[in-house]
């Protein structure tokens, strides 16, 4: 099936709900490819990037639409790392690893974008 916006799915229904093996995907390359329960991502699956934000895809179990449990990030350059949600949120000592990384990534554009204001700023 086809939708307007362009975003195509592929696989199993019931009551009109995604249900069983099924993939989404979105013009940009983004989606889901995995098991789908009442139109809900749930079981096995990967959520596809595209390589936005420098993601490829997130291999891992879902539960009621939300990563849940240990799975894989693959970069787009490449490189995998293993982390663990638990409700879509990071777990343990990923949590605080990935958020540090996280507030870091975000924080060097505007560190950067702020010296220039700071640098005219003192003229």
């Amino acid at each position: 099936m086809v939708w307007s916006n362009g975003i195509k799915y592929s696989g199993m229904w019931k009551d009109g709900l995604y249900h069983g093996q099924g993939e989404m995907k979105h013009e940009n390359g983004g989606g889901y490819r995995g098991l789908w329960r009442e139109g809900l991502r749930h079981g096995e699956g990967q959520s596809l990037y595209g390589g936005k934000w420098g993601y490829d895809k997130w291999e891992g179990h879902f539960k009621e639409d939300l990563a849940d449990g240990s799975g894989t990030m693959h970069m787009a350059n490449g490189t995998s790392e293993t982390f663990v949600f638990e409700g879509g949120e990071l777990a343990g000592e990923c949590k605080s690893e990935a958020s540090m990384l996280r507030v870091a990534q975000n924080a060097l554009p505007v560190a950067e974008n702020a010296l220039p204001v700071a640098e005219n700023a003192l003229r």
